[in-house]
């Protein structure tokens, strides 16, 4: 145990700890069919923010006036990128979070990758995934795809309520509409087959 009481050693084994939850909470997001985590940037973001969150709550832990130039510095920087999926909002966070936990106590940022991904897997196995709540026909229930490249099965389908090609960004947007949640699901996964940029789910 004396190995793991230097500080080194402890920054060391929160990093491995770090990058063994980041993991977790992805495959956590995959297995409920949240698809649009395979994307690189979203993989990237998952190892990198807790790391960068870390480092910079132990610099500026205890000294007062660097965590308000910190919180100045950091107050410019912002995703540029705009975040239309709820879940993907609150997966940042919890990224930046879990850093933050690990800084201030391993067990914590270990406990908030656990129920992350445990609630995840608990809400789509017993709540999304339920035969109650595919086969529910009381609604519409949508899903935007967005694509670098055409998808031409997507534009004959029936379902596809609408479309459009920005030319700005080169980007194929696809709207398509279902009359229960079990239909969107399969829509889901077949989009597994091909290669997709982002995944919008209004259910």
């Amino acid at each position: 145990m004396e190995i793991i009481t230097h500080p080194y050693s402890i920054i060391v084994f929160s990093i491995m700890l770090m990058a063994a939850s980041s993991y977790w909470i992805l495959k956590a997001l995959k297995f409920s069919q949240n698809l649009w985590v395979e994307s690189s940037f979203l993989i990237y973001s998952a190892f990198l923010l807790p790391q960068i969150s870390y480092i910079i709550t132990k610099v500026i832990s205890g000294n007062i006036a660097l965590s308000l130039g910190m919180v100045g510095a950091l107050s410019i920087v912002r995703f540029r990128h705009p975040v239309k999926n709820p879940l993907e909002l609150v997966t940042y966070f919890a990224l930046i979070a879990l850093g933050i936990s690990f800084s201030v106590n391993i067990k914590w940022g270990v406990l908030l990758a656990f129920l992350f991904g445990f609630s995840l897997v608990f809400i789509y196995r017993y709540l999304i995934h339920s035969p109650k709540f595919e086969t529910d026909t009381s609604g519409v229930y949508s899903v935007s795809v967005i694509t670098e490249q055409a998808i031409p099965i997507l534009l004959e389908s029936s379902n596809l309520s609408y479309f459009e090609f920005k030319s700005t960004d080169s980007e194929y947007v696809y709207k398509l509409e279902f009359t229960n949640r079990f239909a969107l699901n399969e829509q889901i996964k077949n989009l597994a087959n091909f290669k997709v940029k982002q995944i919008i789910a209004n259910a």
